[in-house]
């Protein structure tokens, strides 16, 4: 039910600020039409003002049509919830009536047992309502940051629509050594990393694993030296690097930036 208000303060926030902005695009388009006159503006000027108020006027109406969805989204929500909260009490009044009754045994227990299968029912509904009313809050998988963002409030989103790419605080680094240089490099042994961001800085950090295999052996296609001419090419081989520390909140690093990397083994 939190979150079904939540999505109703949302809708009533873009109403609100699709109103400020009609008003505005409004004022805008009477000062144009004076300046018309006073030939302080082109024709053109004009009719982008009025291009900008009819705009305006349409946001407000789909804002409003958002907020009445809302609103009836909730109110959908709401019944469904009292409806199966009734459903369970009139079941257990029942299964407690059937069972205090000694007279009648049999009708009595078949009784209890239909009672009991109603309940049984009002409660599968009852969970079904919250687990109706749970889909409408999304939880990131792990914490992070947002970026990519393609969706405001109040848009009307389809299922399947990507809204975003979230970024983890978990960040490392794939660092691309050749398999030369992989005979005395084990996990656990120290690193320092140079961002390129950021090259008066340097980064403690740790080897955590190293794949088994080359990198282009697992990329999308890889390459096939069956024909033709055998020429020996030194492959490269992704090791895992993770940072020691926390990186300090004020350094923009994301994924896709270089990093020149360097491991003590010995």
């Amino acid at each position: 039910m939190r979150q079904a208000q939540a999505s109703v303060e949302v809708a009533e926030a873009a109403l609100s600020r699709a109103q400020i902005q009609a008003s505005h695009a409004k004022s805008e388009l009477e000062r144009a039409r004076n300046l018309l006159r006073s030939g302080g503006i082109t024709q053109k000027d004009l009719e982008a003002a009025q291009l900008a108020d009819r705009d305006a006027q349409a946001q407000v109406v789909l804002a409003e049509a958002q907020l009445a969805q809302a609103r009836a989204a909730r109110g959908s929500a709401e019944a469904s919830l009292r409806q199966a909260e009734t459903l369970v009490r009139q079941a257990e009044g029942r299964l407690k009536e059937a069972q205090s009754r000694p007279a009648q045994i049999r009708v009595r227990e078949a009784d209890a047992e239909n009672a009991a299968a109603e309940l049984e029912r009002a409660r599968a509904a009852l969970q079904q309502a919250e687990l109706n009313l749970s889909y409408t809050k999304i939880y990131a998988p792990e914490a992070g940051y947002i970026t990519k963002k393609s969706v405001e409030p109040g848009n009307i989103v389809g299922a399947g629509q990507a809204l975003m790419a979230l970024v983890s605080d978990r960040l490392w680094v794939v660092a691309n050594f050749k398999e030369t240089q992989l005979r005395r490099m084990q996990p656990g042994q120290r690193a320092t990393l140079r961002i390129d961001a950021y090259p008066q800085r340097r980064f403690r950090g740790r080897v955590d694993s190293i794949m088994s295999g080359a990198g282009a052996r697992f990329s999308l296609l890889p390459p096939e030296n069956a024909t033709g001419n055998y020429v020996k090419v030194v492959q490269r081989v992704p090791v895992k690097i993770v940072f020691d520390e926390p990186l300090p909140a004020e350094l923009k690093i994301g994924p896709g930036m270089s990093v020149v990397p360097e491991v003590r083994v010995r």
